[in-house]
């Protein structure tokens, strides 16, 4: 009997402490915001926007296909002269290298609730040749020429004509478009992690751009380029 009302009796104190202990946990955060001493989660926001994105890798923003129908290769060799027509179609990438984006990129303004990126600038991230085709040709195969160089004269127009896509693109404005393209869907991603403002800053463009592997496609072994814009080999 004595050993059960001891229980009660712990029971009925445990009771009254959670009772008065639940208003005084309850209260902490408000002292706290009173002395404006919140809590901040703006590092372990920052971390959680960098994680998110990181994963992406390259961000690849804008894909513009392009194609020429008549790209012409004239050569010649010490005996030989080759004339050929190309038709050529490739698809060149815009975007931003999310890899450079970490926390010392992202600023939180407490103020109005907004993140700012510094992000990099837009650049051409690939290049890749979907068709090509050497339709006409001309010359070789006479009595004083015994080379066959055709299959160089394609690997020249693949060249050729993938130097004119990537100009090509940069004249249009691809980096522009990639960039607003990026910001639209940086902004709309961090937004949706942070439910926050988003504004995304871009680093200033290169003086010269740089131009993946990718889209500078390699000549033949021996040939290069005369001053009249058509191509010769040595030897």
């Amino acid at each position: 009997m004595k050993s059960a009302m001891v229980t009660l009796l712990l029971i009925v104190i445990l009771l009254v402490g959670i009772a008065i202990a639940r208003p005084i946990v309850e209260f902490i955060p408000a002292i706290g915001n009173f002395l404006g001493l919140s809590p901040s989660v703006q590092g372990s926001t920052t971390r959680t926007i960098v994680n998110s994105i990181q994963p992406l890798g390259q961000l690849v923003t804008l894909s513009v296909e392009v194609a020429h129908a008549n790209v012409n290769v004239a050569a010649s060799t010490s005996l030989c002269g080759y004339d050929a027509n190309h038709v050529s179609q490739s698809v060149i990438e815009a975007g931003i290298d999310i890899s450079d984006i970490g926390e010392d990129s992202i600023q939180y303004d407490e103020e109005n609730d907004s993140y700012t990126v510094n992000a990099p600038a837009p650049k051409i991230t690939s290049c890749r040749n979907e068709y090509f085709d050497q339709y006409s040709k001309s010359g070789g195969g006479t009595a004083t020429c015994f080379d066959d160089f055709w299959d160089d004269m394609s690997i020249i127009g693949r060249h050729v004509s993938m130097n004119r896509f990537v100009q090509d693109a940069l004249a249009s404005g691809i980096l522009e478009r990639a960039e607003n393209q990026a910001t639209i869907v940086l902004g709309n991603f961090i937004s949706a992690v942070t439910g926050s403002k988003v504004h995304i800053k871009y680093d200033a463009a290169p003086d010269e751009i740089v131009i993946p592997s990718s889209c500078r496609l390699d000549l033949p072994p021996g040939w290069e380029q005369d001053a009249e814009d058509g191509w010769k080999r040595s030897g």
